[in-house]
């Protein structure tokens, strides 16, 4: 397993994300990350939701913690 994101032509894009042929769900943009996996391209969207969400939940705990 590496964090590099993969080079290989993705299965998936939209909604700011690319779905790789392995699995992994990628943050596109500028400053990419690993989103998670998908198990099933079906699920690309329901896979997106949850992406966000989990960002969604650490960006408030971040701002809780650190107070901004």
């Amino acid at each position: 397993m590496t964090d590099e994101q993969p080079t290989t032509r993705a299965v998936r894009v939209g909604r700011g994300y690319a779905l790789y042929p392995d699995g992994s769900l990628w943050r596109r943009g500028a400053y990419p990350y690993r989103a998670g996996y998908v198990m099933n391209p079906a699920n690309f969207d329901a896979a997106v939701d949850a992406a966000e969400e989990d960002a969604r939940v650490l960006l408030a705990q971040a701002r809780e913690e650190f107070g901004f």
